[in-house]
């Protein structure tokens, strides 16, 4: 295990301890919109800023081992997910000054990008560590996706107008050096778009660590006051970060809510006979978005 401390504060932050490990390492799954295991490392959080961040972790490097392996899972829940990154972006869009090339960091099968080049970019581009969501991607799709993790040299320098990353920050094991990158492949005036859990939102709030937000995989987990420092303290110039509602469809909800099994596998199937398990329903519970533009 290594230890890690707070990316606002610096090495010598304080902490304390909001949640004890609850993992077993043999069964660690590093992939998105999974069945919620609730396993998580301690959760901490800093004295100072409030961050609450994992600590300690396992090394980086399984870390990405195990995203490069994990498996692209599809689910009726997708078509949601497309619709509120498509609707949010368009609302977003009039912070974006020209529409020359946009860059998506973990764009798992390119679902987003196969649609936002109808907004007017002349180039969309996207970069996935999963093998499997690679893969999944469409043929035409796969010459503009980079099968690796964001880091320098994939792209020059001053290359896009936006760079976008929806439920990815969580995931970030060194956001400093994350945003650093973001903002090297940033023209002048770029805009960066993020949307990701707020730990100050209902579901974490209520459930705590039974909420699904609280997972192996999420290495950090950020408020609206906290996406605000790091942003910042990296050079950004923030332009907005709110709270936004998603829609969730039912069977999506009776999967990631910490019921029990026996309960839960009962209404599932009673959605299912009466056809409602595709039905959704749009709540602002978990999720906050972040625009922000390159000085």
């Amino acid at each position: 295990m290594v230890n890690i401390h707070c990316p606002i504060c610096g090495e010598k932050n304080k902490f304390k301890v909001r949640f004890s490990e609850k993992f077993e390492i043999e069964s660690l799954e590093f992939v998105g919109r999974k069945t919620p295991d609730h396993m998580h490392f301690r959760v901490v959080q800093c004295v100072d800023c409030g961050l609450v961040y994992s600590n300690p972790i396992i090394p980086e490097n399984k870390i990405m081992q195990l995203y490069r392996q994990s498996q692209f899972i599809e689910e009726p829940q997708l078509k949601n997910m497309v619709a509120d990154y498509l609707g949010q972006f368009e609302k977003m869009q009039h912070f974006i000054h020209e529409k020359g090339r946009l860059l998506e960091i973990g764009c798992a099968d390119g679902f987003f990008l196969n649609k936002i080049k109808k907004y007017g970019f002349k180039e969309v581009w996207g970069i996935e560590p999963s093998r499997g969501a690679y893969n999944n991607a469409p043929s035409f799709l796969q010459n503009r996706i980079k099968n690796t993790e964001l880091k320098e040299g994939i792209f020059p320098g001053e290359y896009f107008d936006a760079v976008c990353f929806f439920q990815v920050f969580d995931h970030i094991v060194k956001p400093n050096q994350f945003l650093q990158i973001v903002y090297q492949y940033l023209k002048k005036g770029g805009i960066l778009l993020a949307i990701h859990h707020d730990i100050k939102s209902f579901l974490p709030m209520v459930l705590r660590d039974k909420a699904s937000t609280y997972d192996i995989s999420h290495i950090h987990l950020w408020d609206k006051k906290t996406m605000r420092k790091i942003l910042e303290k990296n050079g950004f110039e923030v332009c907005c970060i709110k709270n936004i509602a998603n829609r969730y469809q039912l069977d999506h909800v009776m999967r990631m809510l910490p019921l029990p099994i026996f309960f839960k596998k009962l209404l599932r199937t009673f959605l299912k006979l009466t056809k409602l398990s595709n039905v959704s329903l749009k709540l602002s519970v978990e999720n906050m978005i972040s625009v922000a533009r390159k000085k």
